[in-house]
């Protein structure tokens, strides 16, 4: 049983190898999606948290004037 195996595998090497790198590559190319969504994200917090969000006035009151 062990021989029949490693003879199909020893047969189909090619194969295995082109499946697997594409499974690597779609993989790749998944993680770089999800790193660019991150990045995007973070960029996009920063932006927010440097923005002012609060306006300050100072008015005088109508008693103190004059």
């Amino acid at each position: 049983m062990r021989k029949l195996i490693l003879e199909f595998l020893n047969q189909n090497i090619g194969a295995f190898s082109v499946l697997f790198s594409g499974l690597l590559a779609l993989a790749t190319v998944v993680f770089v999606v999800l790193t660019w969504k991150l990045v995007s994200e973070t960029k996009k917090m920063r932006k927010v948290q440097t923005e002012p969000k609060i306006c300050v006035f100072i008015q005088p009151r109508e008693e103190y004037i004059g």
